[in-house]
């Protein structure tokens, strides 16, 4: 999330009050303390030296520094997969399943990177989950048909624009001065 935020080191800080909470690192920390590995399209660079130059050496290194997966209470936490950072899970089953569990020997995956909500079981039985992203256009958590995952504690400290299907809702509109969260209190 410091990566390709608008404000890396008060992301980092915000999340550092949390405690206690369960670090993992991804792609963009490792991008970050290491540019050379980091993709060469127009958008990665200028976002990694930007993160770079806000968060500092020692953050950086810090943020690096964080494991690449975490047995945490019954399940396996992971950026994209057991296997890698950058290569994940799609939401429909996978041929190349087994391969991203890479011997993983966990029930439960509970993983992000492709920012698409889901949950569905491997063809080998472990239940994978993807809680999706605030801050991706068209990533919304509606979009999953179903997740269970509880004792999970979000705040959205980004919104993004964008599109979501609501199969079967019929809705009327009021006229009206009604705010959607009115007087909701964001520390």
């Amino acid at each position: 999330y410091a990566l390709f935020g608008g404000w890396p080191a008060e992301t980092v800080e915000r999340l550092r009050s949390l405690e206690p909470a369960t670090w993992i690192r991804g792609n963009g920390e490792r991008w970050t303390a290491d540019p050379d590995a980091a993709p060469d399209n127009p958008v990665v660079p200028g976002a990694v030296a930007a993160a770079r130059a806000a968060l500092g050496e020692a953050t950086v290194a810090d943020l690096a520094s964080l494991p690449f997966s975490l047995p945490c209470e019954g399940l396996l936490v992971c950026h994209g997969s057991p296997l890698s950072d950058v290569r994940s899970f799609a939401p429909a089953d996978g041929e190349d399943d087994d391969e991203l569990l890479d011997g993983a020997d966990a029930t439960r995956v509970l993983f992000g990177h492709t920012h698409l909500p889901f949950t569905r079981t491997s063809a080998g039985g472990v239940r994978l989950f993807n809680p999706g992203s605030v801050g991706m256009p068209g990533a919304f958590g509606q979009e999953a048909d179903s997740v269970d995952i509880t004792n999970v504690k979000q705040r959205a400290y980004t919104t993004s624009a964008g599109t979501f299907a609501l199969n079967g809702l019929t809705m009327q509109l009021v006229p009206g001065s009604a705010e959607c969260f009115p007087d909701t209190d964001i520390p």
